[in-house]
C-alpha cells in the first residue's frame, strides 16, 4: 500500500494533463470516490491510454464519475477491480458502453459485488462495444450471470479474453463456456475456485480439444 495522503494525489492527478503520460497507476492507494472524481475530470485533457486504480474504495458515484469521462476518451484499459463500486456503477457503466462512444479494449470489474443483475446488463452492452478483455472476477455471480455474458460474447467477435473465475459457477456454467470455446475466438478464458464436478470439466476438455483459438485456461477447482 503506497503512503500518499489524499491531498497529495488528488495535486498529482490534476498536474496529468500538462504532461504526456499514458499510463497511471494509483493501485492500493487508498483512493476515494474525492480523488476518482478529480481523475475524471481530467480525462478528456489527456493522453491516457491506462487508468489503474485496482484495490481502493472509489465507490459508485467515483465509478460512475469515470464512467461519464470514458466518453470519447483515449482511454483503452480501465482497471477497477475491488473497489466496492456495486450494482449502481456497474449498471451506468453498461449504459455508458452502449452508447459505443468510448475506447476501451480491457475493462476490470472484478470483485465488485456487481451480482447476476450487473453481469446481465453489462452483456447487453458488449456487442457495442471493441472489448477484447473482460474481468469479472468474484463478483457474486452464478450460472445466470454466465448465460447472458456467454450469449452477448456471440455477438462480440473482439472479445477474446474471460475471466470469471471465483464466482458461484456449476456444471451448467461449464457446458454454457463450452460452447462458447467452441462458437467464440477466445484465447484466454480464468475460471478459477468454480464448482464444477468431474461432468463440468469433461465438458470443458471436450471444448478446448476442438478450438482453434484457445490458448490459455486457468481452472482450478475450488
Amino acid at each position: 500500500m503506497c503512503q500518499i495522503d489524499e491531498e497529495s494525489l488528488i495535486e498529482f492527478v490534476k498536474k496529468i494533463p500538462s504532461t504526456s503520460l499514458n499510463y497511471v497507476s494509483l493501485m492500493d492507494c487508498n483512493v476515494t470516490e474525492r480523488t476518482a472524481l478529480a481523475m475524471a475530470s481530467i480525462i478528456p485533457k489527456t493522453f491516457l491510454r491506462t487508468i489503474c486504480l485496482t484495490s481502493n474504495n472509489i465507490g459508485p458515484k467515483g465509478a460512475i464519475a469515470l464512467a461519464d469521462a470514458l466518453r470519447g476518451s483515449s482511454v483503452e484499459d480501465l482497471l477497477l477491480s475491488e473497489n466496492d463500486i456495486g450494482l449502481e456503477a456497474a449498471q451506468y457503466l453498461a449504459q455508458v458502453l452502449s452508447e459505443g462512444s468510448t475506447s476501451l479494449k480491457s475493462l476490470d470489474l472484478s470483485k465488485n459485488n456487481i451480482s447476476d443483475a450487473g453481469a446481465t446488463v453489462l452483456a447487453k452492452a458488449l456487442p457495442h462495444t471493441r472489448l477484447e478483455e473482460l474481468l469479472l472476477g468474484m463478483n457474486k455471480f452464478t450460472d445466470v450471470g454466465v448465460a447472458e455474458i456467454c450469449k452477448a460474447a456471440k455477438s462480440t467477435p473482439t472479445l477474446v479474453k474471460f475471466y470469471l473465475g471465483g464466482n458461484d459457477l456449476t456444471d451448467a456454467s461449464a457446458k454454457i463456456l463450452a460452447e462458447s470455446i467452441r462458437s467464440c475466438p477466445l484465447k484466454k478464458l480464468n475460471l478459477n475456485h468454480s464448482k464444477f464436478t468431474d461432468k463440468g470439466v469433461a465438458y470443458l476438455a471436450e471444448a478446448i480439444a476442438e478450438s482453434v483459438t484457445l490458448e490459455h485456461i486457468m481452472n482450478r477447482i475450488g
